[in-house]
């Protein structure tokens, strides 16, 4: 007689393959502004929260840069941070990068992350941190700089508690070109995506994706019209590499979400938080992490907001 797990087996095999039920568009309740001390008068940044909810990590900077880059006029809004430079004009003009701190009930202080991410005279931003807090992808550079004079993303390792010297992300192996931003890795650290506007894309700016195979990354490939547009897209995340979230940069539309269907494939997208957000993150709860803009009588304003998962 056969052992009853494989007439069980049999069975199953006669009835054809189990239907697998695609993931559904998340739901959120409405975002709520993050409070002093993460959001301020200033303009906060990037913002990408860790999977467990406890570290939420953003650049900052004291001055309206959407006024300045249409007008070019310098409008001071941000007090100065723990650690924020000293020399002009980055005392005034700078961009760094911080880390807030869940303490249960509330958010910290946030922390500078130090001089070596930090230089004085650099534009720190678009960040993505590994989930044990390690490593570092993030944008910067000044000609100005000897260890940064390139514009493009760095990579760093931590040990000891100490950041080693960043380098080039793309001499550390990451398939990364001139003019690439926002790059975001799984959790697992073995999918990364990218924002590119490398040739052979859907629209102006696309979101691009590699997998590490044998501690190699593939060669990018383009996200489709599923998910790519003919503006700008980009500040793409997912935890698992299977749904994915990201923002029509200057549509205006707000968050935007596809599932895998299969290799190369896409759902299409959907809007899951409407309105003047980007740069998503989520926790394993569920609950997304977003920058919001808004116009003031004066210029333009960004804070980090949360909404809950419903």
């Amino acid at each position: 007689m056969l052992p009853i797990t494989v007439v069980t087996a049999i069975l199953a095999g006669c009835s054809g393959p189990t239907a697998v039920e695609p993931p559904t568009p998340p739901r959120f309740e409405a975002p709520e502004r993050i409070p002093e001390p993460v959001s301020t008068s200033g303009w906060e940044d990037s913002g990408y929260i860790t999977p467990d909810g406890a570290s939420l990590y953003f650049t900052y900077l004291r001055i309206d840069p959407i006024t300045f880059l249409r007008s070019g006029e310098i409008r001071v809004i941000g007090p100065t941070r723990p650690d924020w430079p000293t020399v002009p004009p980055f005392d005034t003009l700078g961009a760094e990068l911080y880390r807030a701190r869940w303490a249960g009930d509330r958010w910290l202080e946030p922390e500078h992350l130090g001089p070596v991410i930090n230089l004085p005279q650099g534009f720190e931003g678009d960040e993505w941190v590994s989930e044990d807090g390690n490593r570092i992808l993030f944008s910067d550079g000044n000609p100005s700089l000897p260890d940064r004079p390139v514009s493009a993303i760095y990579y760093a390792e931590r040990a000891a508690g100490q950041w080693a010297k960043p380098v080039l992300a793309s001499t550390a192996g990451f398939p990364f070109l001139p003019g690439d931003e926002n790059p975001h890795l799984t959790r697992d650290e073995a999918t990364l995506f990218i924002e590119s506007s490398r040739p052979g894309g859907v629209g102006q700016q696309d979101i691009w994706i590699s997998t590490r195979v044998n501690g190699r990354w593939s060669p990018p490939l383009n996200a489709g019209p599923n998910v790519n547009s003919a503006g700008i897209d980009g500040s793409p995340f997912s935890l698992d590499g299977r749904e994915l979230l990201w923002d029509d940069k200057g549509g205006g539309q707000g968050i935007r979400w596809a599932s895998r269907r299969g290799e190369g494939s896409w759902s299409p997208s959907v809007v899951v938080l409407p309105g003047i957000f980007g740069d998503p993150s989520v926790t394993l709860a569920g609950d997304l992490y977003v920058v919001g803009g808004r116009a003031t009588a004066e210029g333009f304003e960004a804070d980090l907001y949360r909404a809950r998962r419903r």
